[in-house]
């Protein structure tokens, strides 16, 4: 007999982020579908289904799961086509269940975790219906009319069953990717049976309980056959006595050990020996797989392990992975028929102890499904543990012009022109701006009527970048002209390739297997970085397409391959070329060092917020919600950390909002919406390991009973320290991590003075008030918009001109002031805020406004928990929004740091926070001027490496 075919690991380690790595999903385009019709009943009353979805079409809708009779009657679980809210539906006559999420699905970029949890036994009506995204239970609802009690589901009969197809409709169809779908007849689960968070992250989980006959499980982990149902029973028990409840029969010695029952364990004894213990022979069957299990104390000895052997002592099978016991659970498939021995031995004398020793046959449950227009090329390895770059259907909508997203379909990987009139733009959503990467993708032209261009562009900053594809020849297309790439020539089916080095700002264009020489230069090599065709300074934009139509009916298509589909949707032969590090599937071999755009590639964020060494961008800022109760010394926990810098506002009334900060002291308070000076209230007690202590009060602005109140917090460094950095000392508390400091100080008067703010680098945005004059107003230093101008915090002017910062810009170690009394009265003392930007936690920019309810997309690199927002070209309010006050999109509960108005909605329409950034919804010329400049700053729930769709 040869040795086994098998795995095993540790039960609770993991050499990665991510337990359980998932390594496939299944893309679902219009007209494909997975379907199954049971052959018996299940339980149609008690269910769960949980499946990972990437809602890719996010203006088409989706049939999750639909069941039923076509035209007769139907059960659905779909996002609707009109909003891309989660509806759990069934109709039969007339509506039975509509429960539709207030929550809308728009986020293309990333994976949700979804679980339906249905019961209509219970005898609450909310509870027969349970709806999970990223592990939270749903709670607000457009509509719910919830099954009456005892109803059965369609769901659980023998109808049909589709995933990607509506049971009743059957021409209506769906375009998402989909992957780890399990359905448990019988018990109504909570999310923790298939995820679990981990460092403030959702993450998958394998469902570790058992599958009913009915179950199945779908990891579309076989490409030929992606319907294959992977759920799995257990057959009998194969080793007699394994739990040694009573005695310790049918366990042989072996080696001299000596054997007896301790506690209902085996006890196995030996010394001085080595390779002791006891054995029992079982019959196992050649392409059979078969479950072990055991409890290992090692007692006494240096360890202690259980192996299945094919010669008695020989070690020659699969056995536990570590001497230090534990509880183990691993697989083997032995390739011939015969007798093997489970065997418990010790590494060294002494005593260990062994117990629940289980061998079991596996067998797969056969619940397939059948597919329709599933190609081979639709397994993809885009997962919610590596997750793939698409184009972004969603952004960027440029200022004063008329751009569409195309018509994108294949996943979000082809797009075509729709107009000949105005250009279709869009680029990739895996992309930090601010990374050093180097990054290899490819686009193939498919249809080539009309004009435009790929690449990645350098917009925002000064220029554009584009490899252009215009009738006759392909040229570069910059902001300062063009340049001729040779060869010249291109036609459909041709196959672009980019090789963009971020961190030293160079790019190189090929077509079919070669790189592009630009005219009289030297031959490319992205390799070693020879002859790039471009330099730039950073990049805006990856994965870059701009197409037009040549007329109404003649378009340009363009499939694009950033490393999950070198067959560009089944168009040509896949040629399984990966990256450096064994990542991606392009048809050409990617440059020695350059990476497929996926997030298992994207560099780790900076150690202080990676989730990977247990840390998260909340342990430096978070947002916490309260309501009043008149209380005094009330303790508001759930912080995370102890802040330094407190931001409160009463949401519900029209209370001021009140700034605190440890170096000034947790008593003194200061408003954002007007310039009053600073003053000691006693509302603010003191700041806690886990958030602050609040009392009512005389003004009832922190604690009114029955008043909600929104506290966004920053960690900064404690109570604060000198520095000398400047020519007027300071006191500073700076956590240099989270790129966030609070200055201290006292003006002089005089131009140029300069303060030490304690940074690693220079700051972006500095917000500063005068705690002694009650008649100057809040003022902002922004980079973007230049040393020469302010904004301020308390008013709605925009970007003016000003001495303020002495035209100087924020340097390394110090920022400069003019001798203007806002920020530099002599004698008077001032408090700034000091901000720069942190790759996965921060973000300070411009964007250009659209005017539109369908704005721009600004990527982060980062799913955001806070975004302040100004027009900087005019007079409007100041829009403040987080991912606490509403907690799903569309996001429309805004707060004005300017005004103490109470929560409004904004006219128009608001945002959608997202995993990699965030949309604007609302034509609001406060926040989405039409091309206006738009100022924000943006903090972060999650780096996009590890962030779920939201």
């Amino acid at each position: 007999m040869s040795g086994p075919v098998g795995s095993q690991q540790w039960m609770y380690a993991s050499d990665g982020f991510y337990p359980h790595e998932i390594g496939n999903s299944a893309r679902l385009d219009s007209g494909a579908l997975f379907t199954r019709t049971p052959s018996s009943s299940s339980n149609a009353d008690t269910w769960t289904w949980s499946a990972w979805v990437k809602n890719w079409g996010v203006t088409t809708g989706g049939y999750l799961l639909s069941a039923g009779v076509a035209s007769t009657r139907e059960f659905l679980i779909y996002f609707d086509s009109t909003n891309q809210r989660l509806n759990v539906y069934q109709w039969n006559g007339g509506i039975e269940i509509q429960v539709v999420t207030s929550m809308q699905f728009r986020d293309p970029a990333a994976w949700y975790h979804i679980v339906v949890a249905y019961d209509s036994t219970q005898g609450t009506a909310s509870n027969r219906i349970k709806i999970y995204v990223n592990g939270e239970q749903e709670t607000s609802f457009a509509s719910a009319q919830y099954p009456a009690q005892g109803l059965g589901s369609r769901v659980g009969t023998t109808e049909v069953q589709d995933i990607g197809r509506n049971a009743y409709n059957q021409n209506v169809y769906s375009d998402f990717y989909i992957t780890e779908v399990n359905y448990i007849s019988g018990s109504q689960l909570a999310p923790t049976s298939f995820g679990e968070t981990k460092a403030d992250t959702w993450i998958p989980k394998k469902y570790a309980g058992s599958y009913g006959s009915h179950d199945y499980y779908l990891p579309f982990n076989d490409a030929g056959f992606l319907g294959k149902d992977a759920s799995t029973v257990l057959g009998a028990e194969l080793v007699t006595n394994g739990t040694f409840d009573t005695n310790i029969n049918n366990w042989t010695a072996h080696n001299g050990a000596t054997l007896a029952l301790s506690n209902n364990r085996l006890s196995v004894y030996e010394s001085p020996g080595f390779d002791g213990g006891a054995y029992q022979a079982i019959s196992v069957e050649s392409g059979k797989t078969y479950s072990i299990e055991a409890t290992v104390d090692k007692g006494t000895t240096n360890g202690a392990r259980v192996g299945v052997e094919y010669t008695l002592g020989g070690r020659d099978g699969v056995e536990t992975s570590s001497n230090a016991g534990g509880h183990f659970q691993f697989t083997f498939t032995p390739s011939s028929t015969g007798t093997v021995y489970v065997r418990c031995f010790i590494q060294a004398a002494g005593t260990a102890y062994f117990d629940n020793i289980s061998v079991k046959e596996i067998t797969t449950q056969g619940n397939d499904f059948t597919s329709t227009n599933v190609l081979v090329t639709d397994q993809m390895p885009d997962s919610p543990t590596n997750n793939f770059a698409t184009l972004n259907p969603i952004g960027p909508r440029r200022n004063g012009a008329n751009y569409g997203s195309g018509a994108q379909t294949q996943g979000n990987l082809t797009i075509t022109s729709t107009s000949n009139s105005y250009f279709d733009d869009t680029e990739a959503t895996v992309f930090n701006n601010g990374d050093t990467g180097k990054w290899y993708y490819e686009m193939r032209l498919d249809e080539n009527h009309g004009n435009g261009g790929v690449g990645y562009e350098q917009f925002n900053i000064g220029g554009y970048y584009l490899a252009e594809f215009y009738t006759p020849s392909a040229v570069i297309v910059t902001n300062t002209g063009t340049t001729t790439l040779s060869p010249s020539s291109f036609s459909n089916g041709d196959i672009f390739m980019f090789a963009v080095d971020q961190g030293n700002g160079k790019g190189w264009f090929g077509k079919n297997g070669t790189w592009y020489t630009i005219s009289g230069g030297g031959t490319p090599n992205p390799a070693t970085g020879a002859n790039a065709a471009t330099t730039f300074g950073g990049l805006d934009r990856i994965g870059q397409v701009q197409l037009r139509s040549s007329t109404s009916s003649l378009h340009r298509t363009v499939t694009a391959n950033f490393g999950q589909d070198s067959s560009f949707a089944g168009q040509v032969t896949a040629q399984g070329n990966t990256d450096a590090n064994g990542l991606g599937d392009f048809y050409y071999e990617p440059p020695a060092g350059f990476l497929a755009l996926c997030t298992a590639n994207l560099p780790d964020p900076v150690a202080a917020i990676n989730p990977a060494l247990d840390a998260s961008p909340q342990d430096h800022f978070n947002t916490v919600l309260y309501t009043g109760n008149d209380a005094n010394d009330r303790a508001i926990t759930g912080v995370g950390f102890q802040p330094d810098f407190a931001w409160f506002k009463s949401r519900n009334q029209a209370y001021g909002h009140n700034v605190f900060d440890a170096v000034r002291g947790a008593g003194k308070v200061i408003h954002t919406d007007t310039a009053d000076a600073e003053y000691t209230r006693s509302e603010m007690d003191s700041f806690d390991s886990d958030g602050f202590t609040v009392s009512r009060g005389s003004t009832v602005s922190m604690n009114e009973s029955g008043t909600t109140y929104v506290a966004w917090n920053w960690k900064a460094g404690g109570s604060g320290v000198s520095n000398s950095d400047g020519s007027t000392a300071s006191v500073v508390s700076a956590n240099r991590v989270a790129g966030f400091s609070i200055v201290t100080y006292t003006g002089t008067g005089s131009a140029g003075m300069t303060i030490g703010h304690g940074l690693s680098s220079a700051p972006k945005l500095i917000i500063v008030k005068n705690r002694d004059d009650g008649s100057e107003n809040w003022t902002i230093y922004f980079t973007p918009v230049g040393n020469d101008k302010k904004l301020e915090l308390n008013t709605d002017i925009g970007a003016a001109t000003t001495g303020n910062w002495n035209n100087t810009n924020a340097g390394s170690s110090v920022f400069t002031l003019g001798s203007v009394d806002a920020t530099n009265t002599s004698g008077e003392s001032c408090v700034a805020y000091c901000f720069h930007e942190v790759e996965g936690f921060s973000k300070i920019g411009l964007f250009d406004g659209n005017g539109s309810a369908d704005g721009p997309f600004i990527n982060t690199g980062f799913r955001p928990a806070f975004v302040l927002l100004k027009n900087a070209d005019s007079a409007e309010w100041w829009t403040l929004i987080d991912n606490k006050r509403v907690g799903y999109n569309e996001t429309n509960s805004i707060l004005s740091p300017n005004a103490g108005n109470a929560e409004y909605a904004a006219s128009g329409g608001g945002f959608d926070l997202l995993s990699n950034g965030f949309k604007v919804r609302g034509t609001s010329a406060n926040f989405n001027g039409n091309a206006a400049n738009i100022l924000y700053m943006a903090f972060a729930e999650m780096p996009f490496k590890y962030a779920n769709a939201r």
